[in-house]
């Protein structure tokens, strides 16, 4: 008996700390983190992730386990003290020995657990999980009546359910990536560029693509030099370039552009033969490249991608009739993700 009583003594003291340091490390635990392990298929973080929309659940099967586990503690006292003195009056020892163990059972049962799982919650959380899991499965029959009991006091009273979907919500994102500035895993350029994504990312590309009529107008027939000359007044990089003048007009598209370090080598004759062959081919002396094709209605991240994958920094904005609407560069863009604030209408 003796035997007995002590084993079921710690089974219902470590059950106890189980349930009270799991309850503290489930509240304390970020739900995000909860969610991105859900979303990785882990089984565990799933269950959990359902435990956060059905808060009622949890806290009935953490009532469940505490009040068997503590009945069991207290069952293990009384056990105890009938096999050590079997010839003591009865009540009022069995009343000492649980008022003796009750500051025990509190330290060693509630509050250090508690506190060990307030410190490390995702950690602790991971190992207590199976034992949650598999009391919720136990204790099922019960908790189903106590979830059904609160689920009608919601009718009269109210329910203040927040059901938390699985894909990531944009202002979860921004709030992990503003503790992430704040702890210094992120640093201040990395913090503004993620933020300004999050600020422009339904915005379309056309918005701030810069209008034909800005740029100067520049031809096939054009010397390098004069189109360096140019490139240099406006202090641009790239420019867009037209067949002809007598065929111009303001919604054509280019035929390609040019950039200002080419147009600098073709100026000194610092081309190689394959290009010299090139621009014989287009009948043309200016290094023209090939324009990538943005729908305007794209957003901006859209249009960065298209320009990185075709390995072009230099994009032309075409409307549904595939006529120019604008010109943007990789730097437009950069800028604009960076400065996100101003995306905003």
């Amino acid at each position: 008996m003796l035997l007995i009583s002590f084993v079921l003594g710690l089974a219902g003291l470590f059950a106890s700390a189980c349930f009270a340091g799991g309850e503290t490390a489930f509240y304390r635990v970020p739900k995000l983190r909860l969610k991105l392990d859900a979303l990785d298929n882990d089984r565990r973080s799933k269950m959990l992730f359902w435990f956060v929309n059905s808060p009622g659940m949890f806290v009935a099967t953490i009532l469940a386990g505490n009040t068997i586990s503590n009945y069991a503690v207290s069952t293990a006292t009384v056990l105890f003290v009938g096999s050590v003195l079997p010839d003591a009056e009865g009540i009022l020892v069995e009343i000492a020995a649980t008022l003796i163990l009750t500051p025990f059972l509190f330290v060693y049962g509630e509050m250090f657990p508690k506190n060990l799982c307030l410190q490390a919650p995702t950690r602790m959380l991971h190992l207590l999980s199976p034992i949650i899991i598999f009391a919720f499965r136990l204790f099922l029959p019960v908790t189903f009546f106590l979830w059904l009991f609160n689920r009608f006091l919601s009718l009269f009273f109210g329910s203040a359910d927040n059901i938390l979907s699985m894909p990531l919500g944009r202002r979860e994102l921004s709030g992990m990536l503003d503790e992430g500035a704040k702890t210094g895993v992120l640093v201040d350029i990395q913090h503004r560029l993620a933020d300004g994504i999050f600020q422009c990312s339904n915005r379309s590309i056309k918005d701030i693509a810069l209008h034909p009529s800005k740029l100067p107008f520049i031809t096939a027939e054009m010397k390098p030099e004069h189109v360096l000359n140019i490139a240099r007044q406006h202090h641009l990089t790239e420019l867009p370039v037209y067949e002809s003048a007598a065929l111009y007009s303001t919604d054509d598209l280019p035929i390609g552009f040019v950039r200002t370090i080419d147009l600098e080598m073709a100026a000194r004759q610092l081309i190689d033969e394959q290009s010299r062959q090139l621009l014989q081919l287009l009948q043309t002396e200016l290094p023209i490249r090939s324009a990538v094709e943005i729908a305007g209605k794209n957003s901006f991240l859209t249009g960065l991608i298209l320009l990185q994958t075709m390995y072009c920094a230099f994009g032309c904005v075409i409307d549904d009739r595939r006529r120019c609407i604008g010109f943007v560069n990789s730097d437009q863009i950069y800028t604009a993700l960076l400065l996100g604030s101003n995306c905003t209408h």
